[in-house]
């Protein structure tokens, strides 16, 4: 189950929601990429300033769940909940 994951992401397969068993069909659902994907788009429609972000960065950095050898944490919600918090945003 791990010959697509990168040799330093294996120990964290389970929170990237990659299956750990034959019984998983994806595991997309277990993992941070469900989730962190709703709350991206979450903050895309409560935040009207997300307009003015090109496609392209919001696919490449805001969407995606890490970027290069990014720590595999789930951070998300708690920015989400800073950003609810500050009325400004």
């Amino acid at each position: 189950f791990t010959t697509n994951i990168m040799a330093f992401d294996v120990p964290f397969q389970e929170t990237m929601g990659f299956p750990t068993s034959a019984e998983e069909v994806d595991g997309l659902d277990n993992g941070m990429v469900g989730p962190t994907i709703e709350l991206a788009l979450e903050c895309k429609v409560l935040y009207p300033w997300t307009d003015e972000l090109p496609k392209d960065i919001f696919m490449e950095y805001v969407l995606n769940y890490a970027n290069l050898n990014e720590g595999r944490t789930n951070w998300r919600p708690l920015l989400v909940e800073s950003l609810k918090f500050n009325k400004s945003a």
